[in-house]
Parts: C-alpha cells; sequence; structure tokens
C-alpha cells in the first residue's frame, strides 16, 4: 500500500492516458475517474473488483484504497481531481455509499475524451468539463445507501503520520496521542474511512513499500524488510504472503523492474 501525497493536494486536476497499466494498492486525498477506451483493465476498489471493459468507466472516491491490474493490452484515461476542483463530488462520498462504481461511457464521451487530450493548451474547463460529464452518467446508474460520514480530516493526518513513520515501531496508541483523539475514535475513523483496522493498513501500507524495493531490483528481501518496518524477516515474509499471496523472493524473481508507468510515478512519489 502507498500513500501518494502528490495526488493529495486540493488544487489538483490532472488527465492523461495510460497504456497497459498496472499500480500496486494504494490511496490518496484526490477524486478519481477512470475511462476504458479499450481491452480491459481491473480495478479493485475498497475491496470491490471492477472489471472494465471498452466503454466502461469508474469512480473512485477519495481516500478510497485501489488498485490497477491490466491482464491484456488496455487502454484508458485518468481525471484526478482535488476538492479545490471537485468538492461537491467528493461530498457525493462523505455519508453514502454508492451501490456500484463503474458507468457507461458512450461513443460521444469517447470521442470527446479523445479530441480533448489532442489539446495541446487545453483549459482546466475542457478537463472538469469530462469530469462532470463522467459524473453525471455514473449518478444516473448508481444508487447511495446512507452512511456515518468519516473525519476525513482526521484519516488524512493519521495517514500523513504512518508515511513518515511506517519504518519504526508504530502503534495505534501513539497515532492516536500524537492526534491528540482517543484510541477508540481513532481506529474507529480508519476503519470506516479505510475498510480496515489500523494494523491492516499498516502491514498493507509496510508490504506495498517493500514491494516497490523489490522491484527496483537493487535491494536484497532483507533489506527490503528493515527499510519497510519490520522487526524481523520471518514476520516479512509471513506478512507479505499474506498481502500479495506470494513469497518476496518469488516477487523479486517475477519483476524484472518497474515499468515506464510505474516508475514515473515512484519518481512523483519519491520528489
Amino acid at each position: 500500500m502507498i500513500y501518494e501525497a502528490h495526488n493529495s493536494t486540493d488544487d489538483q486536476l490532472k488527465f492523461y492516458r495510460l497504456e497497459d497499466f498496472s499500480w500496486h494498492p494504494h490511496l490518496h486525498k484526490n477524486l478519481e475517474v477512470i475511462f476504458c477506451c479499450s481491452g480491459s483493465v481491473q480495478v479493485s476498489i475498497n475491496g470491490t473488483v471492477c472489471v472494465l471493459t471498452a466503454g466502461r468507466g469508474a469512480v473512485i472516491p477519495p481516500n478510497a484504497v485501489h488498485s490497477f491490474l491490466t491482464e491484456n493490452a488496455c487502454v484508458f484515461y485518468v481525471i484526478q481531481a482535488g476538492l479545490q476542483n471537485a468538492r461537491d463530488v467528493a461530498q457525493l462520498f462523505r455519508d453514502r455509499v454508492p451501490s456500484g462504481y463503474t458507468f457507461r461511457v458512450d461513443d460521444d464521451m469517447l470521442r470527446q475524451l479523445d479530441s480533448t487530450f489532442a489539446i495541446e493548451k487545453r483549459s482546466r474547463f475542457d478537463e472538469k468539463a469530462l469530469l462532470y460529464w463522467a459524473v453525471g452518467a455514473f449518478v444516473r446508474e448508481n444508487t447511495f445507501a446512507q452512511r456515518r460520514p468519516a473525519d476525513t480530516e482526521l484519516l488524512t493526518r493519521a495517514i500523513r503520520y504512518v508515511q513518515d513513520h511506517f519504518r519504526e515501531p508504530l502503534t495505534l496508541e501513539e497515532v492516536a496521542r500524537h492526534l491528540g483523539y482517543s484510541y477508540s475514535y481513532v481506529s474507529k475513523q480508519i476503519k470506516q474511512g479505510l475498510g480496515m483496522s489500523f494494523s491492516g493498513f499498516l502491514t498493507e501500507y509496510r508490504v506495498g513499500y517493500a514491494r516497490v524495493l523489490l522491484s527496483e531490483g537493487e535491494t536484497s528481501i532483507s533489506r527490503a524488510a528493515l527499510q519497510s518496518g519490520f522487526g524481523s524477516i520471518r514476520n516479512f515474509n509471513r506478512a507479505f504472503l499474506h498481502v500479495t499471496g506470494e513469497t518476496p523472493r518469488a516477487y523479486q524473481k517475477s519483476k524484472k523492474g518497474v515499468d515506464k508507468a510505474e516508475k514515473m510515478l515512484l519518481e512523483l512519489e519519491q520528489s
């Protein structure tokens, strides 16, 4: 699991095109919209797996744990928007949960995506028009059920604290004390906002960081374990197998280095 700080700024608005893209479980504060143009991509959103084929899209809420897996050729567009550019859209998910995350991308929308991306000096209004067009289709296709809203500010602060201290022996008691809230309240907000316990989140975050280190091909398994905050190789091996379904050694052998898209995102995260 990776917390992408570079995709968590309120004024952000990004529009880009990806081919044959896969990426580890991660989360960020910004809303994300995916438009599949050809092929298929498997998108996991808070544990719900959506297979997007040509003509389907998905809306990923703020702070949702998600990942991408492309097993065959696939081309899709992505729009990422911070609260400043999509506050009313983000509010859809504040106290409600959707029946699904996908929507239909019709031919007119696909043509507009292609033509907008081809504009060398497009404006933010062009990109926001596509964003709201997609959200309109998403709202028409899905229903919403009420839920108690998560404390998004607290959740963001907790995630950032984990990001800064995950290499250390970290406990929920320490996080709660740092944030100035009770243990039970912080535990509840993490469970409500991320759909997992604090220990589960911390383990997935550490394993996600280790996966990036191992993917680069220059870090040994023992060093990756220590740099990811695991106290022993045994605990690291057990956690890695539980999260990924394979051992660190098998994973390292299967990765010859990050692909171009992963390397781009990794460089952004480290900048």
